[in-house]
């Protein structure tokens, strides 16, 4: 019968010293308990714990877990979570580049851990979908990544910004969440209006694009502005916090140029 092999790696070799050393058991009682022979079994084990065996029997590797007291299923879930935290970390610091982002009063520690949080949610979602057929590639799935994270962390850098003005405004509690779905609507616009700049890095070109665009950006904001004013806001609250949310905008953009 062919025995099944798989990819193995040196993550996976250092998860299963991790959990023969919790069970409290030596390489030579696994190989006694797997049923190889002493000495050419302690070889084996040996060199599987030190990744030098690239594609163990799987058979073996499940034996392993289960005299360790680990479940096989576990074993691979860990695996997945542990591949996925650093491509997660390879799309965060990718996204940080291409933003220009460093930590500042207006970009906290805090404010990229809420926005590595919902990158993460969305990487898990896209990486493991319900649909399979939509399932993506390597590259798809890390430009994928890559976009979502800039686009949270530009979200996250206004957001504060938005935060400290109305605490400043003194706005109620009841109508915090409001204004800020009104800022969110406001960079929405503004990206829909400048998104040719993510493919521009050309200063004079920018320029060009912004001043082209002006005239039907501040008629979307006033049209956005009249729906939250008709929802309660007051309009000289709207007002700066518009101005907040295109200083913030700009301010991305510069740094992207």
């Amino acid at each position: 019968m062919r025995k099944l092999k798989f990819a193995f790696t040196k993550e996976m070799a250092e998860l299963l010293i991790r959990y023969r050393k919790q069970a409290d058991l030596t390489q030579t009682d696994i190989t006694q308990r797997i049923g190889l022979s002493t000495k050419s079994g302690n070889r084996y084990i040996s060199r599987l714990e030190q990744g030098k065996i690239k594609n163990p029997s799987l058979g073996i590797i499940l034996s392993y877990l289960r005299n360790c007291g680990v479940r096989y299923s576990g074993f691979f879930d860990e695996i997945a979570r542990r591949e996925l935290n650093a491509e997660h970390d390879k799309n965060m610091s990718g996204a940080m580049m291409k933003t220009g982002m460093e930590f500042s009063q207006d970009f906290t520690l805090q404010t990229y851990r809420k926005a590595d949080r919902e990158c993460m949610k969305y990487e898990i979602y896209i990486k493991h979908p319900r649909n399979k057929s939509k399932s993506l590639s390597t590259a798809s799935f890390q430009k994928a990544g890559i976009n979502f994270a800039k686009h949270r962390i530009k979200n996250e850098y206004i957001e504060t910004k938005v935060h400290r003005k109305l605490n400043e405004l003194v706005v109620g509690e009841i109508w915090f969440l409001a204004y800020k779905l009104y800022s969110r609507e406001c960079y929405r616009a503004l990206r829909k209006y400048y998104e040719k700049i993510e493919q521009n890095t050309n200063v004079d070109e920018i320029k060009k694009i912004l001043s082209e665009n002006l005239g039907a950006l501040n008629l979307a904001l006033d049209k956005i502005t009249e729906k939250w004013i008709k929802k309660g806001c007051k309009k000289e609250f709207l007002q700066q916090v518009r101005e907040v949310t295109i200083k913030g905008f700009k301010e991305l953009v510069n740094r992207q140029s």
